[in-house]
C-alpha cells in the first residue's frame, strides 16, 4: 500500500514541502499519479528516512512535563531575595510615611504663617486708614457757605445775577 504525501509527512515528521523537494531531486523515489499527487512506498520513505535522517534525529525526545517525575524546586534563593525585597519595601514605606508627615507639618506651619501675615497686612491697613483720616481735613463742605463765583470770560456776560 502506497502513502500520500500528506500520509509520508505525518508518519516521517517532516513537511510536504520537504518531501517534495526530495522528490524532485530524486533522493526519495515515488510514483507519480493522473491527478498529479504522488504515491510514496513506505519502505522507501523509510529508507530516505534512514540515510538522511531528521535534523533532530540525535536528540532523544525531550520528556514533557506529563513524563517527568515531580522534583522538587529548589526556591530557597528566591524566598530569600522575596523577603529581602520586602524589607526593602516596608523600609521605603516608612520614609514615605516620615516624609508626608514632615510635609504636612510644614504645609500646617506655612497657613499659621500666611494666617498672621494677613491679620498683621489687615492690622497695618487700619492703622493707616486711620492716620490717613487723622491727617486730611475732614470737615464738610457743606458746613462752610462758598460764595459763588461769577463765570469769567465771554460767558460772564450771560450770567445771571444772584
Amino acid at each position: 500500500m502506497k502513502l500520500t504525501l500528506g500520509q509520508a509527512a505525518r508518519q516521517s515528521g517532516f513537511s510536504k514541502p520537504t518531501l517534495s523537494r526530495a522528490i524532485k531531486s530524486g533522493a526519495l523515489s515515488a510514483t507519480r499519479l493522473d491527478d498529479s499527487s504522488y504515491a510514496v512506498d513506505p519502505a522507501e520513505l523509510q529508507r530516505w528516512i534512514d540515510s538522511n535522517g531528521h535534523r533532530n534525529s540525535y536528540q532523544t525526545r525531550l520528556a514533557t512535563a506529563s513524563e517527568t517525575p515531580e522534583t522538587p524546586f529548589d526556591d530557597s534563593a528566591l524566598q530569600a531575595e522575596v523577603a529581602k525585597l520586602r524589607e526593602l519595601l516596608a523600609a521605603m514605606s516608612e520614609e514615605r510615611d516620615r516624609e508626608r508627615s514632615q510635609l504636612s507639618d510644614q504645609i500646617g506651619d506655612l497657613r499659621r504663617r500666611l494666617d498672621a501675615s494677613e491679620d498683621e497686612r489687615r492690622k497695618a491697613a487700619e492703622e493707616t486708614r486711620r492716620l490717613t483720616l487723622l491727617l486730611t481735613d475732614q470737615t464738610t463742605r457743606s458746613a462752610v457757605p462758598v460764595a459763588a463765583e461769577r463765570p469769567r470770560g465771554f460767558f460772564r456776560w450771560f450770567a445771571r445775577s444772584a
